[in-house]
């Protein structure tokens, strides 16, 4: 048999692959799928919404934020504590997940520990929960939702 032979034996099945996957999209089965062979429309029909805590300063000392601005990039203002936001991630993850999970004294606990350790200014600062999918999240910053858990503030200390 020769290399010719192969290579339309070859797209002779790639054709008729691509041909049966079309009818089956269309005609015969109404969910897409004959697994294993076709699965074309797998990854549209899984969700894959995830979600993540985050802190939202308004107020650090005397200095106001009108929409306030996440934790993460708050940086440059606590530089003269020698500490870095993103430290505390997992800590506003713990807080975050106990607060949608009712454990008021996990919460509490967790809350305390996080003002006590980080924030040394007075602040007024809110727990908020993102809603998104990894894909657009990651590639743009973009979110499907954003719920206020509540709003908190820290006198001096």
């Amino acid at each position: 048999m020769s290399f010719k032979f192969y290579k339309k034996t070859l797209l002779v099945v790639l054709v008729l692959y691509f041909a049966l996957g079309m009818l089956s999209e269309t005609s015969f089965n109404k969910s897409g799928e004959h697994y294993p062979v076709f699965s074309w429309a797998l990854f549209g029909k899984v969700p894959n919404e995830r979600h993540k805590f985050t802190v939202k300063i308004y107020k650090i000392g005397d200095e106001q934020f009108t929409n306030g601005i996440p934790f993460k990039d708050g940086k440059g203002y606590f530089s003269t504590i020698n500490q870095s936001p993103s430290g505390y991630e997992q800590m506003i993850q713990v807080m975050g997940s106990a607060f949608v999970g009712d454990d008021h004294e996990k919460f509490e606990e967790t809350r305390n520990m996080f003002e006590m350790n980080f924030i040394k200014y007075p602040v007024e600062y809110e727990l908020v929960r993102h809603t998104f999918d990894p894909i657009p999240y990651f590639r743009s910053g973009t979110i499907k939702s954003e719920e206020s858990l509540g709003f908190y503030s820290v006198l001096e200390q």
